[in-house]
């Protein structure tokens, strides 16, 4: 059934996708989150989904790229913003660094050159939003799209949470999270966007008590997966939540119903688990996690310009080469490297793969991203959702930066999407209509009033 709805639907979405080249990029990130493949079975789930949807939005774009151009003002003050453009260069020299590290990879080629691929196809996600994303309704779909893949595979499984009473464990939503800890970072970074169509939808009760509902079952669904990261993302979200929110009283009453949501479902194993936070240096998996770091740490030390490329520290023979020199980071007692491990930090990932001028342009990223939305949500000139967009984002941002501490999550499609939703915010702002009203209203009402004296 799910395969003729999927089929039967797919004309229809080549035109609209054809006709808006937003709704075309909208399903290219709903398709690159969640594949559609995985609802699917038969020939839907042979389509290659995501290709497709890509595909059409660039044609989309091409074809009504004369009007683009006519809608695009030549002179855009934001968009010379020092913080804007920073964003976008930092993006993209990022990207080139990370090109020229695969160039001289120590790894595995083949895989290198694959992951390098699959972070070329983000790059061209980041740049078609910057350059069709122009208008409230653009960025309201775009949030659409992430609750209808990530939030919706996360409501799911909240409430398989729910119904258990906590007896169900999270499990992996897609390929791109394929396991308890990055399915877990996955719905934090996604609960961001159903805040955003919250606020946007106050007045709509039914779909705002749906959204609720979805934001609820979705923090369960982190709970579920057992991930401590996930955990600790949970609570720097809540308490970013209560702390940026101009309704202090129905944050805090919307944390405390979570809250004891949360307890309802969750045991003593449970809160054991999350206990070890505390003893972290007496657990054998952070400790293991502590081997890894200092592994990456070792491969920027040998090359510290450009790393071992994508990932190439868990080719064998370079994990091999690494532990005849581990000694030389005894600062930190740790146990011996065994078998292979992956970096579990977006930051020491990072590092390893792409030295320490990659990490220097990968922090500045994210500073200049987290830097840009917080000047965006304090701009007086900008309509009330823009303000809450930028404020919710930021959120993600800050989440992000916390929980992945922990995780080799640092090429995660979404976190680039929100720096070229950022960019695209920073240029649509000044010929937002409502704000440009404003600004005319209240320049006229000045020259009245020095007229009237």
């Amino acid at each position: 059934m799910r395969d003729l709805l999927l089929l039967a639907a797919l004309p229809f979405l080549i035109y609209v996708a054809l006709k808006r080249p937003f709704i075309g990029i909208a399903l290219w990130f709903w398709s690159s989150m969640v594949q559609p493949n995985l609802w699917a079975y038969g020939f839907a789930a042979s389509i290659r989904w995501n290709l497709l949807f890509a595909a059409i939005s660039i044609i989309g774009f091409f074809l009504h790229s004369s009007k683009n151009r006519q809608a695009t003002p030549p002179d855009n003050p934001i968009w010379q913003s020092y913080q804007a453009k920073a964003l976008y260069a930092l993006v993209l020299v990022f990207f080139a660094h990370t090109t020229l590290t695969t160039v001289m990879t120590v790894g595995g080629s083949q895989y290198v050159w694959q992951e390098w691929s699959n972070l070329m196809k983000i790059m061209l996600l980041f740049a078609f939003i910057i350059m069709i994303c122009k208008k409230k309704l653009h960025f309201i779909t775009l949030a659409w799209a992430a609750v209808l893949s990530v939030s919706y595979k996360g409501m799911l499984e909240g409430l398989k949470v729910a119904i258990t009473a906590g007896g169900y464990k999270t499990r992996p939503i897609s390929t791109t999270f394929i396991d308890n800890n990055l399915t877990a970072l996955g719905l934090l970074l996604s609960i961001p966007f159903i805040l955003i169509l919250i606020d946007e939808y106050k007045n709509n009760f039914k779909i705002k008590l749906g959204l609720q509902g979805m934001l609820l079952a979705n923090v369960l669904g982190v709970v579920g997966t057992h991930s401590r990261g996930g955990f600790i993302g949970l609570i720097v979200l809540g308490y970013y939540y209560i702390k940026t929110s101009k309704r202090k009283f129905m944050s805090i009453l919307l944390v405390l119903v979570a809250t004891i949501a949360i307890s309802l479902v969750t045991g003593d194993e449970w809160a054991q688990r999350m206990n070890t936070v505390k003893t972290a240096d007496a657990d054998s998996s952070f400790m293991y996690r502590v081997v890894s770091w200092k592994m990456s740490v070792l491969m920027a030390m040998e090359r510290p310009l450009f790393g071992a490329g994508f990932d190439a520290i868990i080719w064998p023979p370079v994990w091999e080469n690494l532990k005849l020199s581990f000694d030389s980071l005894d600062f930190i007692e740790t146990p011996k490297p065994g078998p292979v491990l992956v970096a579990h930090s977006i930051y020491f990932q990072v590092i390893g793969d792409h030295g320490f001028l990659g990490i220097i342009l990968y922090l500045s990223m994210m500073l200049a991203c987290f830097l840009k939305l917080r000047s965006l949500s304090k701009r007086l000139d900008m309509p009330n959702w823009y303000l809450g967009y930028a404020n919710r984002l930021r959120m993600s941002v800050v989440v992000f930066g916390i929980s992945g501490a922990a995780l080799s999550a640092a090429y995660f499609e979404i976190i680039f999407i929100i720096c070229g939703i950022t960019v695209a915010l920073s240029k649509l702002v000044p010929y937002n209509q409502n704000s440009t009203l404003a600004t005319q209203t209240h320049d006229d009402s000045k020259q009245g009033h020095r007229q009237s004296t």
